[in-house]
């Protein structure tokens, strides 16, 4: 059954937040997330060596497929920001195809905001960097 776990280590307080993304030549994924409601803090996420990402155009909650039959198990923005989901069906699918190495390495993760969310499947964890002043 699927699940999902806050991979935030407490690094992002919860806000609603808008986010901004930017793909460079090597595949490194930056979402950027901007805090509009309470902590109006701005955060850079990291991520490296991306296999997959998609902009979801919804926002507020996690509306990828693994959640169609568990509604009220889905994560919302006022729960988690950066969530990791397990076992879930477009995860697994990809992950029958790959090494057990392979599979160690991937991660299916959510960054969820209020103007969209982002689905993206990468090696490694993101780095979360918090920004002042717009800026590392």
């Amino acid at each position: 059954m699927v699940w999902w776990s806050d991979i935030a280590d407490n690094k992002i307080p919860l806000d609603w937040y808008q986010l901004y993304t930017k793909l460079d030549k090597a595949n490194h994924l930056t979402v950027t997330l901007k805090g509009i409601k309470d902590a109006k803090k701005s955060f850079s996420i990291e991520f490296s060596s991306v296999y997959y990402f998609e902009i979801i155009s919804e926002s507020w909650s996690m509306n990828g497929g693994d959640f169609v039959n568990n509604f009220e198990g889905r994560p919302v923005i006022d729960d988690v920001v950066l969530v990791e989901i397990h076992d879930g069906q477009f995860g697994n699918s990809i992950l029958s195809n790959m090494t057990k190495e392979e599979k160690e390495s991937l991660h299916h993760v959510f960054v969820i905001g209020i103007n969209f969310t982002v689905e993206i499947l990468c090696h490694n964890y993101p780095e979360i960097i918090e920004l002042i002043n717009g800026k590392s």
